[in-house]
Parts: C-alpha cells; structure tokens; sequence
C-alpha cells in the first residue's frame, strides 16, 4: 500500500465550533469538494471523497492535485467479511452520480470494516473505512454534539487520551505490554462511572485495521477487549451504544479540520501498566532473591492491596 494520509472532513459540520479555534499545528483546514457527510483522505497526490449509505451502497469521487476530477477515468473494488467470508464488489463510474459507485455490505453491525482498493491514474491507493450502522451521515450528527463539549485542558486519568463520544466522556487506554485495551467512562466531572449496559467497540485504521468490541470488566468500571496494534494506532473510531442510543467519533477529530492519520501524528493511547484493573503479579529481583508483589485491585472507590512474598 503505498503511503497515504488518511484525514475526515465532514463538510456539514465546517462551520460549527471552529471560528474561534485556533487549529492544531498537525491538521489542516479543510477545503474538500463533495457531498455533505464525507469521508475524505488524502493520498499521495490526491483525495477521495467516500459517502456510504445505510443501506452499504457505497460512493467515491476522485480529485487528483494536478489533473482535478478523475473519478470517470478512474476504477477500483471494495471487499467486506461476512459470516467468516470475504466477500467484493466493483466500483464503477455511475455519469448520473458522477460517482464510482458499488454495493456494499448491510451495515449491520456498530462498525463495518469496508476494503478498498483504487487505482487512479494508474496509481493503486488501499486503505479501509469503518462505517456505523447508519451510514457516513451518522458521523455529521455526531459530530456536530461532540464539538459542544471541549476536551483542552483534561488530563487523562489513566494516561490514554480523551474523547467526546456523542453524549459520552470516554479514555482509552492500552497497555504497553500486552494487548489488552480498556475504555473507561466519565461523568460531567471526570470522575469514572459504571459501564452499565453500555457497548463499546473500536475500531483500528492503518496498514492492519480491525475491529473490538470490548465486554465489561468484573468490578465494572470499564470494557476492555484485546487488539494487534503494535506501537500507537494511525486512527481510532469508537462506537458507544447506550439502549436506543448510538454515538460515533473518529479519535482526535474536529469539526472543519482534516486530521492526518498515517504518515502524521499518531492516537496516543498506550501506557505502561493500567490502573483499577483485575489482580496482577509483578515479579522483581534485585541481585538476590525473586519477589513477588500481589496487587489486588479494588476499584476506584476501594484501596489497593499490596502483598509482598
């Protein structure tokens, strides 16, 4: 695959919370041309404006730096997984759409994981898009809420990173020795709060994207699944459905800024160890015998135990 900066612009939401912001140092203003709920990344010498459907049927226009629109003269595929199946479909210019257009997946799950490959100007660009049950128009709704709530200035509890997930304040942590990943859920205030019934899933883009859906930990106070990232992830997409209630949020994102992925600054969500977590063993030896410290963790409103053996 060759090297790309993947980035969001939900050309809807431009114009909300960000007049008054003064933009990232590692974003860049967006200036993207097409529909009005966008998936947008950057390739090497150009962009693809992506729109999915609820239904999956799946579009794309293709705007090269030099030569402007090569949708029509372009082609590709896209490929899903279905009951353990991979299965694909042929983008092909559509001249009512002016739009390579193909069927896509049903859009069943809170993530659908969407492969494509595209060959523009005789260039192939790869690279995967995870899409909520109700389509990239979802996203526009999303984040238009999110951007009501500011993160700037919250210092993540357990050293992952924050993020506004529709009505939701979540942290996402990885462990740095493990695989293990863990979200954590806030109240107004920051203080963490049972889970409940809520069900999170992630999802992981780059050159080896997947999808987690985590479970709830035993004392309750976080979901944590088990992913295959090595390093820090290139995007993160987290989906948190609460009853009826279903938010998404691409990590970092804001409303009207392109946010680089691949080849830019990366999710900063590993650490090393992770508070409020179920029993561990630490094994330590200093030049003599091997010690083994038991913690055992009680949750955030108990103390944590400590034995020595």
């Amino acid at each position: 695959m060759r090297r790309s900066w993947f980035v969001l612009a939900l050309m809807a939401a431009v114009a909300v919370g960000c007049g008054k912001k003064k933009a990232d140092p590692s974003t860049k203003e967006s200036s993207t041309q097409g529909a009005g709920a966008s998936l947008v990344e950057v390739f090497e010498r150009g962009q693809v404006a992506w729109n999915v459907d609820a239904d999956g049927q799946v579009l794309a226009h293709i705007h090269h730096n030099d030569d402007g629109d090569i949708t029509k003269s372009s082609k590709g595929t896209i490929e899903w997984t279905e009951n353990g199946e991979t299965k694909s479909a042929a983008l092909k210019y559509d001249s009512d759409r002016e739009a390579l257009v193909a069927r896509g997946p049903a859009l069943e799950q809170d993530l659908t994981e969407i492969r494509y490959t595209l060959v523009t100007n005789d260039e192939p660009v790869s690279g995967a898009l995870h899409v909520p049950a109700a389509g990239s128009e979802a996203l526009v709704a999303d984040v238009n809420a999110s951007a009501k709530v500011s993160v700037d200035g919250v210092v993540a509890p357990h050293g992952g990173v924050v993020q506004i997930v529709g009505e939701e304040r979540i942290e996402i942590v990885g462990d740095d020795d493990s695989d293990e990943v863990r979200v954590y859920v806030y109240d107004a205030s920051w203080k963490p709060i049972v889970v409940g019934p809520r069900k999170i899933t992630i999802a992981i883009g780059g050159a080896k994207p997947e999808v987690i859906v985590l479970t709830g930990a035993p004392d309750g106070y976080y979901c944590v699944g088990h992913w295959h990232v090595v390093g820090e992830p290139p995007r993160v997409t987290v989906v948190v459905r609460s009853g009826p209630k279903v938010h998404v949020a691409i990590v970092g994102y804001r409303p009207g800024i392109k946010m680089e992925v691949a080849g830019g600054p990366k999710v900063k969500v590993k650490v090393k160890g992770v508070a409020w977590g179920p029993k561990a063993d630490v094994k330590v030896k200093v030049g003599g015998p091997m010690v083994k410290i038991d913690i055992k963790d009680k949750g955030p409103k108990g103390k944590v135990k400590i034995k020595f053996k």
